[in-house]
């Protein structure tokens, strides 16, 4: 099951790519008291973030980087860039649809 990330923006001028990130790299790692913001995605639907939420679905992003293997942690930077780029700017979002 994949999760993609992208940005939504009316005011962007930039095309932010979409990332896709298999769900299991959450599914058994997360639980509500250490990650409140990445336990709250929905695999099945849509999750999204605004601009205020953003920071800190970054900071948990981190933290997840600091435990998985490399050749995941790349694409886990991308949506941390993703991220980096919601919280900048009035009237976006983190989107993120699930299968």
């Amino acid at each position: 099951m994949a999760l993609i990330f992208s940005v939504e923006s009316p005011s962007s001028g930039e095309d932010e790519a979409p990332v896709a990130l298999d769900f299991d790299l959450f599914e058994h790692k997360l639980s509500y008291a250490e990650f409140p913001m990445l336990a709250c995605l929905n695999p099945w639907g849509k999750t999204v973030f605004n601009r205020q939420q953003a920071p800190y679905v970054e900071a948990e992003i981190e933290r997840v980087i600091a435990v998985v293997d490399p050749h995941r942690q790349a694409t886990l930077r991308e949506v941390v860039r993703q991220c980096q780029v919601v919280s900048k700017q009035w009237h976006a979002y983190l989107v993120i649809n699930g299968d």
